[in-house]
């Protein structure tokens, strides 16, 4: 019985290689990824985008909707600030960790 567990698990521990996908397979290169940041409320436009820690400016859009900012050109973990324009015009600063920074996955 214990011979057919371990044959069984051995299996699918080989087994699962085959059907795991790496960086490769998907054909996009890191630099290439895009990532958002999802805001808590809809906001009109972006007056400012850039990593707080030293000041690089960042480029995005924002979505339709105003919910999300994509990042075009997100490199490197870091925090970024953004200054919005709410519906009323006015202005309002956001920051994200990289841990609320998630990738755009390419379909």
């Amino acid at each position: 019985m214990n011979i057919k567990i371990s044959i069984i698990g051995l299996s699918l521990f080989c087994c699962s290689g085959l059907f795991a996908q790496s960086e490769q397979d998907l054909d996009v290169k890191p630099e290439d990824l895009l990532h958002q940041i999802y805001l808590d409320e809809p906001v009109q436009n972006i007056d400012s985008l850039y990593y707080e820690k030293d000041g690089e400016k960042l480029n995005g859009t924002l979505s339709k909707d105003g919910l999300r900012i994509i990042l075009h050109d997100y490199y490197k973990k870091g925090r970024v600030k953004a200054v919005v324009s709410n519906p009323k015009g006015e202005p309002k600063s956001i920051s994200k960790s990289s841990c609320f920074i998630d990738p755009v996955i390419p379909m």
